[in-house]
């Protein structure tokens, strides 16, 4: 969930970063002056000399910011090849990094490589696949989300649930060689599903599952109907293990329950939540009362939320 305010996370954390060589990519597009589908204005990107940034090539005819092209990956988006730049000058820069999950963690690494000190990822939430290439993220939450506060707070609640899920037991990590589902019995005993996904046939699987199976691995997405069939049959107590906690796809209907499910999920490749932090201002013309959003949203999580609108400052792994 990304703030359309005028401020970011990335642009209160670049002045911290000054003085190290930072790499900026993008999930899908930043730094343009309004948003493509909305047509509101978004912030810019500010970039400092010595910074490295992967965009693609169409995005370098905006740029005021002085720079040299390093290298012309292999890697595309829709905007065309993507290239890595050097900032010599400091100056706006239009980010639209690769479209391929497995093209931008080559991108990051190639990134690191070049001499990046570290690689930030901007981009909304709901392009949130590559957050799992992370090794940590900030969650945005702005009020550009709602005007009825109890919507943001419940959307955050959700979301800060879902990204916290816990890793899986170590002595179970084998699971991921398994390209099918696979469930694990109460003596250790491996089934595996001979059909589909849990996004087409839920009720299939959740009829194949046995009481008293301990662990249900789904190398793919988990849809929300495929939860909701998990959650009301209180025969079946198995532990779900997922991939990472992008593959947990939940619906409104599922936002209150997202505690007690989250409970009984565990993940390979958990998510570092290291901040969360908040804009007050929505670009539509409303804003939350001083203090208002991150002291509810603090009381409602029980973490640290900071305001963009104030200095981020560097913020620990």
């Amino acid at each position: 969930m990304k703030n359309a305010g005028k401020t970011t996370v990335l642009n209160s954390l670049i002045p911290a970063f000054s003085k190290k060589t930072i790499g900026l990519t993008s999930i899908g597009m930043d730094g343009e002056a309004f948003d493509n589908v909305t047509f509101l204005p978004k912030p810019r990107v500010m970039a400092l000399p010595g910074f490295l940034v992967a965009t693609a090539e169409k995005c370098l005819d905006v740029f005021e910011a002085d720079y040299d092209i390093v290298e012309t990956t292999k890697y595309r988006s829709p905007l065309g090849q993507i290239v890595i730049a050097r900032i010599i000058k400091a100056g706006n820069v239009l980010i639209a990094g690769p479209s391929a999950i497995v093209d931008m963690e080559n991108t990051i690494k190639r990134m690191l490589e070049i001499g990046a000190d570290k690689v930030f990822i901007d981009g909304a939430f709901s392009r949130q696949s590559p957050a799992r290439l992370a090794t940590a993220t900030i969650l945005v939450i702005g009020a550009n989300r709602s005007v009825v506060l109890e919507t943001v707070l419940k959307d955050a609640e959700a979301i800060v649930h879902k990204l916290r899920l816990e890793a899986v037991e170590s002595n179970l990590m084998y699971l991921k060689d398994h390209t099918k589902i696979t469930a694990i019995d109460n003596l250790d005993n491996i089934h595996e599903y001979d059909g589909g996904s849990t996004l087409i046939e839920p009720e299939s699987v959740i009829a194949w599952v046995q009481p008293g199976w301990g662990y249900l691995y789904v190398p793919n997405a988990v849809g929300a109907s495929f939860l909701k069939l998990m959650l009301k049959d209180k025969a079946k107590k198995f532990i779900l293990v997922m991939n990472d906690p992008i593959s947990m796809q939940i619906d409104d209907s599922l936002v209150k329950h997202i505690e007690h499910l989250s409970k009984r999920i565990r993940v390979m490749n958990p998510v570092n939540l290291v901040a969360v932090c908040v804009n007050p201002q929505s670009v539509r013309g409303y804003a939350y009362q001083e203090g208002e959003l991150e002291k509810a949203l603090a009381n409602r999580l029980g973490l640290e939320v900071i305001n963009v609108m104030t200095e981020v400052g560097e913020i620990d792994e």
